[in-house]
């Protein structure tokens, strides 16, 4: 398997599911659904600060600070 897979139950026993907009292209749509499922907070997250290094890695930290608060 190329990617890891997890399950609805594993999922409800973290404290927070981000879903990533890369490389996988996670939508709003997709929050609402799993937010029905699970009893977590489900977050939409910039994949490219989560994915990408390089000249995205300037911003990051203040984007990964806003997002904790």
């Amino acid at each position: 398997k190329r990617y890891p897979e997890v399950t609805i139950e594993q999922l409800n026993e973290a404290d927070l599911v981000l879903l990533s907009t890369e490389p996988f292209p996670f939508k709003e749509s997709d929050v609402s659904e799993l937010k029905h499922q699970l009893n977590v907070e489900v977050q939409l997250v910039d994949g490219e600060y989560f994915s990408w290094y390089g000249s995205r890695l300037e911003k990051a930290f203040a984007y990964f600070k806003s997002l904790h608060e």
